[in-house]
C-alpha cells in the first residue's frame, strides 16, 4: 500500500468536495466491470463499497452484490465546460501507434502513461470536436477495438459523450486483460450525449487478470464522481489527478553518501513533464535486479516494455564503475532495452545508452500510516530487503510517524529476526564473520529452543530443531516458561 496527502478539490455528487489523501496497492481480490445504461462503467475490487439505488432507496453495498435493476448515480456535464480551442495537429496513425500499439519510439505531445496507463492529456475535454469525430470514426475504419488502458477507456467514453455517438465497452481476456470498444451515431448533429441522474445497471463481469494498482481516495463526502460515475471513496484504475513530481536523483541517495550527489546529476537526468523517469546520460549504464527478493505480494510482473516492481530495490550503475544500491520505497517501472540478460527465474540485467529511459518512479510513497501492517510484512520476511542497512532504513521509515519511539526498538526487533545462517539458533551480531539470514519473527520460538516452540504450540517445528539441533544454552525466556529460577543467587546464599 501506498499513499500520498492531498490537498484538491474534486467533483463529487452535488459538489466539489475536498480530497484527503489517496492510496495506492495492487488488487487483492478479482475485479469486476460494472456497465450502465449509459454507456458508463466502474471498475473496482468486487468488494469495493458502491453506492446505489434500489427500489428509490440509497443504500451502500459491495459491488458484487449488485443487481439486476439497481441503479448509480452518472454526471457527464463536466465536459460542458469545454472551450473546443485546440487544434491537434497530429495525423491519426501517429496517434495510434502511441495509444494502441506502444511503439515506443513514437512520440506525442498529446499522450501520457504508458501500457495500462496510457491516456490523453487532461485537456484532452478541450479538443477540437471535429478532430475527436474523425478521431473517433477513424478508430472504428481501422478497427482498432481495444486498450490495455482504463484510463484511456473512460476518455474515449467521454469523447463519445461529448460529440453524439453510442459507446459501448466489454472485458477480453487474451494474453492479458484489455478492454474493448466500439462506436456508433445516434446524433447526427453531434450534440452533446447529456446524463445527470440514476441510471440502470445492466451487467457486471469479473477477472483476475488485472495485475495493475488500484487506487483510493478520500474524501469529505465519502463519495466523487470518477469516469462520470458517483462513487464511494475509491479511484479505480487512474484519471486526471495529478501528481507532484519525484526528485529521483535525491531518491537515489538513500544508501550512498551526499559527496556522490554531483555524480549522479552528471551521470543522470528527468525531462520536464515526463512523469517522475529517470533518463541516462552517461554513455552507458544498468540495473541488475535480485528476483529472489520478490515473492508472494511483492512479485516482479513482466509487462511488455517494462518490469514492475511492488518496490524499488536493485543495484544501479553509471557508467563502468559508479554503482548504487537503490532502495526506493515507491512502485517502480525499470524499462526494457533489447541488451537483457537473465529472467524472472534469475537475476535481471539491463543494460542502457546514453539518453535511455531507466526507471519510471511511483508519485507516492509507500502508506506508512498502517504501520503495524507494515511491521507485520518487515517481520515475518513477507517485504523484499537486501541487506541490513536496507531493513533499518525500512524500519525506521515505518515507524518514524508514530513518534515515541526509540532506535533500541529496531535494535531489538532486527537483532532477533537476523540469526546467523550456519546455526539459526544463534543471533548474526554474536558470530564472526557476520552472516545473516532473514527468519520470520514467528519461527524464532521453534528455532531459538524446542521447549519454547512447544509452548507456542509449534509441534512440528519444535520437534524439527529438538532433533537436529544442539542444546543450547537455556535463555531466560525458557527458564521463565518451563519454571526455572533465572538467577541461581538464592540457592547459593544458603
Amino acid at each position: 500500500m501506498i499513499s500520498k496527502l492531498l490537498n484538491n478539490q474534486i467533483k463529487g455528487r452535488d459538489d466539489m468536495v475536498n480530497a484527503s489523501v489517496i492510496q495506492m496497492h495492487l488488487p487483492e481480490v478479482p475485479m469486476q466491470f460494472t456497465k450502465i445504461s449509459t454507456g458508463h462503467f466502474m471498475f473496482c475490487q468486487n468488494n469495493h463499497p458502491v453506492i446505489i439505488n434500489r427500489g428509490e432507496e440509497i443504500i451502500t453495498i459491495e459491488a458484487k452484490d449488485i443487481q439486476f435493476g439497481d441503479k448509480i448515480w452518472v454526471d457527464n456535464t463536466i465536459v460542458e465546460d469545454g472551450k473546443s480551442n485546440i487544434e491537434v495537429n497530429e495525423k491519426f496513425d501517429q496517434l495510434n501507434k502511441v495509444l494502441f500499439f506502444g511503439e515506443r519510439e513514437v512520440i506525442s505531445k498529446y499522450v501520457l502513461g504508458n501500457g495500462f496507463d496510457i491516456r490523453f492529456v487532461p485537456e484532452f475535454i478541450d479538443f477540437d470536436r471535429n478532430f475527436i469525430v474523425s478521431f473517433l470514426l477513424n478508430l472504428q475504419i481501422k478497427k482498432i477495438n481495444k486498450t490495455e488502458s482504463f484510463n484511456l477507456l473512460s476518455q474515449l467514453k467521454l469523447m463519445a459523450d461529448m460529440v453524439g455517438l453510442r459507446f459501448e465497452s466489454w472485458l477480453i481476456e487474451e494474453d492479458r486483460l484489455y478492454f474493448g470498444f466500439s462506436f456508433t451515431y445516434i446524433n447526427f448533429d453531434n450534440n452533446m450525449n447529456k446524463f445527470l441522474g440514476y441510471f440502470p445497471i445492466t451487467s457486471k463481469q469479473e477477472t483476475e487478470m488485472w495485475k495493475f494498482p488500484v487506487y483510493d481516495i478520500k474524501t469529505s463526502s465519502s463519495e466523487f464522481i470518477a469516469s462520470c460515475v458517483q462513487t464511494h471513496n475509491s479511484f479505480h484504475t487512474g484519471g486526471t489527478i495529478s501528481f507532484d513530481t519525484v526528485n529521483i536523483q535525491k531518491e537515489l541517495m538513500t544508501n550512498i553518501s551526499d559527496n556522490f550527489f554531483d555524480e549522479v546529476k552528471k551521470s543522470s537526468y528527468q525531462k520536464e513533464g515526463t512523469e517522475n523517469i529517470l533518463y541516462l546520460s552517461v554513455d552507458t549504464g544498468s540495473i541488475s535486479i535480485n528476483t529472489n527478493l520478490y515473492e508472494g505480494q511483492y512479485k516482479i510482473t513482466d509487462e511488455e516494455d517494462h518490469y514492475l516492481l511492488p518496490i524499488g530495490i536493485f543495484d544501479l550503475t553509471f557508467g563502468e564503475s559508479f554503482k548504487i544500491p537503490v532502495s526506493i520505497d515507491r512502485i517502480v517501472k525499470v524499462f526494457k532495452t533489447e541488451d537483457i540478460t537473465g529472467n524472472l527465474k534469475t537475476n535481471i540485467t539491463i543494460k542502457y545508452k546514453k539518453d535511455d529511459k531507466i526507471f519510471h518512479a511511483s508519485s507516492q510513497a509507500l502508506d506508512y500510516s498502517k504501520a503495524t501492517q507494515r511491521l507485520d510484512e518487515l517481520i515475518s520476511g513477507k517485504a523484499p530487503t537486501r541487506d541490513v542497512s536496507l531493513l533499518y532504513g525500512t524500519f525506521y521509515r515505518t515507524m518514524a510517524p508514530t513518534g515515541g519511539w526509540d532506535s533500541v526498538h529496531l535494535e531489538v526487533l532486527i537483532s532477533n529476526c537476523l540469526r546467523w545462517s550456519k546455526d539459526p539458533q544463534i543471533p548474526a551480531r554474536l558470530k564472526r564473520p557476520y552472516d545473516p539470514t532473514m527468519l520470520p519473527i514467528k519461527q524464532l520460538p521453534s528455532v531459538i529452543s524446542w521447549p519454547i516452540g512447544l509452548a507456542f504450540e509449534n509441534m512440528g517445528a519444535a520437534l524439527q530443531y529438538g532433533l537436529i539441533s544442539e542444546r543450547g544454552e537455556t535463555s531466560e525466556i525458557e527458564k521463565t516458561i518451563i519454571g526455572e529460577p533465572l538467577s541461581t543467587y538464592g540457592k547459593e546464599s544458603k
